[in-house]
């Protein structure tokens, strides 16, 4: 089972569609649920609630010495609360008194407005004792890039309850072929999902957060133009092996252990290029960019934690993301014409991403 997996009620507090996940734990489920059927299998059916922070005397500190007991034994914290699971009565994080919890019940509500009655939920669950909670919900179409090249798309949503990050709403899409996952951000606003602070009034910023669904449909016709883009480009082995080895650098300046593991990272990469799951897909550049992505979504994390590896592919902003941007975005630069609409809608990632950041 995966270490961070929340495991406090005695079972794996997550939610799976279909498919197990890589560490065959939590519930598997071969029919549609509800979403209020998802919150309780997924164990994420629990309230936090905020209580008041004090600071504990010692006994042995300002002894009265009439009466022998501490004179002040509790100082309450006027500016910070304790946010606790309420079914284990655990504490999950010290907060600013002006922080709104935001219930995974909530949550799962805000998903279900967002996406309406055909939402499918493929996967949900939280980590580190309930600290994060995420929840993956499908949208009721697909997108066929080329013909060939199906991709389902999805709403990521991701929440904390320990102050550590905002809620995130973010769009995505995996290639059904071999489960890559892809989000396209056209511009730095978008690099890491829709931001709501757990401020204010949040039931107004959720229904604001609804007008997600206009971005991500934008998003996705965008990457679906410079997906069929970068397929009407045919090339040659040696341009996918000049592409791999733009993204992944190998120099002088590095290290052994970087540079055994970058030449390894370019090998895997270009057996992809070389044998296409998709054949019509065979000899184009669409195939170079898509054999970068299964590389950062399969290979790339095989060393990390289950957190880190959920992080690294899934959270707008993690490492296999930024990677994947760039991966995209170096691929319209090297392959697309420069009077295309592929590249004119690319043109904000290009800029945004010259040099290959360390993977």
């Amino acid at each position: 089972m995966a270490a961070e997996i929340d495991v406090s009620r005695g079972r794996a507090a997550a939610y799976f569609y279909k498919e197990p996940p890589w560490w065959h734990g939590g519930v598997v489920s071969h029919d549609v649920k509800l979403s209020r059927d998802v919150l309780r299998l997924a164990e994420m059916d629990f309230e936090v609630q905020q209580f008041p922070m004090f600071a504990q005397f010692r006994a042995d500190n300002e002894i009265d010495e009439d009466t022998g007991l501490p004179s002040r034994p509790r100082l309450l914290a006027t500016d910070a609360v304790a946010n606790v699971r309420m079914d284990t009565r655990a504490v999950l994080g010290v907060v600013s008194e002006r922080y709104t919890p935001v219930q995974n019940r909530e949550a799962f509500e805000f998903m279900d407005g967002l996406i309406g009655s055909e939402i499918v939920i493929e996967s949900a669950g939280s980590i580190r004792g309930g600290r994060m909670v995420w929840i993956l919900a499908r949208r009721p179409h697909t997108m066929q890039l080329a013909g060939h090249d199906p991709h389902a798309l999805y709403v990521g949503f991701v929440n904390s309850h320990d102050g550590s990050m905002a809620m995130r709403v973010f769009p995505t899409s995996v290639r059904m072929q071999c489960m890559n996952t892809v989000r396209l951000a056209l511009s730095r606003g978008e690099a890491e999902g829709l931001h709501i602070e757990h401020r204010g009034d949040i039931s107004k910023k959720i229904a604001t957060a609804k007008q997600v669904l206009t971005v991500c449909d934008y998003q996705m016709q965008a990457y679906g133009q410079i997906g069929e883009d970068l397929h009407s480009q045919e090339i040659a082995r040696t341009d996918a092996e000049d592409y791999f080895q733009r993204i992944l650098p190998v120099s002088d300046r590095l290290n052994a252990v970087t540079i055994r593991r970058r030449e390894e990272a370019q090998r895997i990469m270009l057996a992809g290029f070389d044998s296409p799951d998709v054949f019509a897909l065979a000899g184009t550049a669409w195939l170079a960019v898509q054999s970068a992505t299964a590389w950062a979504d399969h290979y790339s994390n095989r060393r990390l934690s289950g957190e880190r590896r959920f992080h690294r592919c899934m959270m707008p902003g993690g490492q296999a993301d930024r990677f994947k941007q760039m991966a995209l975005a170096i691929g319209a630069d090297r392959f697309l014409p420069s009077d295309s609409e592929g590249r004119r809608l690319a043109a904000s990632l290009i800029e945004r991403y010259t040099v290959a950041d360390t993977v």
